[in-house]
């Protein structure tokens, strides 16, 4: 491979541009609030109250602390796929993480 422009062994061809292009790399899904998080747990949970918090100011890390008497008598580990159920097709595509404690009134 012979010297180009750009140093020794560039890839650059000679007459090319090099400047960035704009690329949009998938469809990013609109992102949810503090708000949204909370409707949707409280309305797909029963007698639910939740409090929401954005842990990062990016709106896709939350904290999740929620009350129902739903969660009587199930393990932890069922509280939260109750409340994973609730956050449904977010957890995969405008939640990354969340941070859930559960408990009863």
């Amino acid at each position: 491979m012979e010297d180009r422009p750009g140093g020794k062994n560039s890839r650059i061809r000679a007459g090319r541009s090099c400047e960035a292009l704009p690329v949009k790399l998938w469809n990013a899904p609109a992102m949810l609030t503090t708000d949204e998080v909370r409707q949707l747990i409280e309305s797909n949970i029963e007698g639910a109250s939740a409090e929401v918090q954005d842990l990062t100011g990016t709106s896709d890390h939350f904290a999740v602390q929620v009350k129902s008497q739903a969660f009587a008598g199930k393990s932890l580990i069922e509280q939260h796929k109750m409340v994973h159920a609730a956050l449904g097709e977010h957890l995969t595509t405008t939640i990354h993480a969340v941070d859930i404690k559960t408990s009863t009134p």
